[in-house]
């Protein structure tokens, strides 16, 4: 008895003196301490292993409950676009897609060159909207001149020269070679100017000029948050020190954390246009200026966010019901105006398995033990370490039925030439590939259909 008293006593000071631990890490440390952020990391990742707790919990409990809130997507939510001279064509149709989808009034286009000089003109609900050269912006303020002299803002100069100078092609070049360079300085003056601007939304969302966002699916997210609280959410990506929202995916941050980095923190906010000097990834900039403010990513809606365009997007079982906020990598126009057309009118939310029918995949058919073949498709996609690859399969019907005896197989492709069979937990539409046979296993993607609450 004396013995398993003492065990007792030992295990309450010892769970006592790591909270003791815990609540000094939390007030002696900075929020963007090494130590900190990975305590932080490893806690969530324990927390999803032990409870079951994570994205896919989160995206259930969306699609599932009522809206809490009310919310109002024309008027709560501003949208920081940001483009360059290099995709100034994509412009317009992400403005008609935005118009079409997400809908909201109020819309700044941030890029690195002034559209007027070239007699180009952009319209959002009937009326032209400014794109606005955020980087000439930056050097506008007497305090930042001295950006001027550094090799990104020089390669910008450069590039500004080549389009006054009427040299298009130069200028194109110059943008191509340098264009993520300029992006990453131009992430936060865009939501500096946007906050702003905008100071009353309770949203604001960051968006590509490649990247579609699907109303109904980002409103039911939106009604479920709390805009008072600050709030960062978006596609994590990165490790534990500099975890970040992939920007391509749309980024949300909560007018709460807006007011607590641009009101509160200023020196933060100036930190952060000197580290976009060097910093490769703007959207990780923001992430990382955030975190010195505490405000941390929340993966909880991790797997809402999808970084691929349509026909690569990935339907996984653990994403089948989750609802899906929009799509990225719509670089060509003619995707961006495809995705409008084919989503424009649909009021409820869309999840991922979605994709595959409203998109024109083939139909699945819910008596069927096998689906056909379909030549030269790819529902595999790329090989990645979740996908199970055969070689010496000798024919397209062999590989189909492998798929169909492997519990986890979702979908399956064959090529003739080298008879290799790949199989995956996964499926995608694909594009066209030449010389493969590619197919779904049917009853397998009818019970993960089976499983999908839908919700409007």
């Amino acid at each position: 008895m004396r013995l398993a008293h003492r065990v007792r006593s030992r295990a309450r000071v010892i769970l006592a003196t790591c909270l003791a631990l815990l609540f000094l890490l939390a007030v002696l440390l900075p929020y963007d301490s090494a130590v900190r952020l990975s305590v932080r990391f490893n806690a969530g990742r324990a927390a999803a292993r032990i409870w079951g707790a994570g994205p896919a919990d989160a995206a259930a409990v969306v699609a599932a409950l009522p809206a809490p809130r009310e919310l109002d997507l024309v008027e709560d939510v501003a949208v920081l676009l940001k483009s360059g001279y290099g995709t100034r064509r994509r412009i317009q149709p992400s403005l008609a897609a935005l118009e079409s989808g997400v809908g909201c009034r109020d819309v700044v286009v941030v890029a690195d060159f002034e559209p007027a000089p070239l007699g180009l003109r952009y319209e959002y609900r009937g009326a032209d909207v400014p794109v606005r050269d955020i980087l000439a912006r930056v050097l506008l303020d007497a305090g930042l001149r001295w950006m001027a002299a550094t090799p990104r803002f020089r390669k910008y100069a450069d590039m500004t020269a080549a389009v006054a100078a009427g040299r298009p092609e130069l200028a194109e070049e110059l943008g191509k070679r340098v264009g993520w360079e300029l992006d990453a300085l131009k992430f936060i003056p865009g939501l500096d100017l946007t906050y702003e601007l905008l100071p009353s939304k309770k949203w604001y969302l960051i968006l590509d000029d490649d990247t579609y966002v699907i109303r109904p699916s980002l409103r039911l997210l939106l009604e479920h948050l709390d805009p008072d609280v600050p709030q960062y959410i978006g596609n994590p990506v990165g490790d534990f020190k500099g975890r970040f929202a992939h920007g391509g995916s749309a980024v949300l941050i909560s007018r709460a954390a807006m007011h607590r980095l641009f009101r509160q923190h200023p020196k933060a906010v100036a930190a952060a246009y000197r580290e976009a000097l060097t910093e490769t990834w703007g959207d990780k900039l923001v992430a990382t200026t955030l975190i010195k403010v505490g405000v941390y990513l929340d993966e909880r809606y991790a797997r809402l966010f999808n970084g691929e365009p349509p026909p690569l997007t990935r339907i996984r079982p653990d994403r089948f019901c989750a609802p899906l906020v929009g799509f990225h990598g719509l670089a060509d126009p003619a995707q961006m105006r495809n995705a409008t057309e084919v989503l424009k009118g649909i009021d409820d939310v869309v999840l991922w398995s979605d994709v595959w029918s409203i998109f024109g995949g083939p139909n699945i058919s819910a008596d069927a033990k096998e689906e056909p073949a379909t030549r030269d498709a790819d529902y595999v996609g790329r090989v990645d370490e979740t996908t199970k690859v055969v070689k010496g399969v000798g024919e397209a019907e062999k590989c189909s039925a492998r798929c169909a005896s492997d519990p986890k197989c979702l979908a399956w492709t064959w090529t003739s030439a080298d008879s290799v069979c790949k199989m995956a937990p996964s499926m995608i539409l694909g594009t066209k590939s030449e010389g493969g046979f590619s197919g779904i296993n049917a009853p397998r993607a009818q019970q993960l259909l089976g499983r999908c609450h839908k919700t409007a």
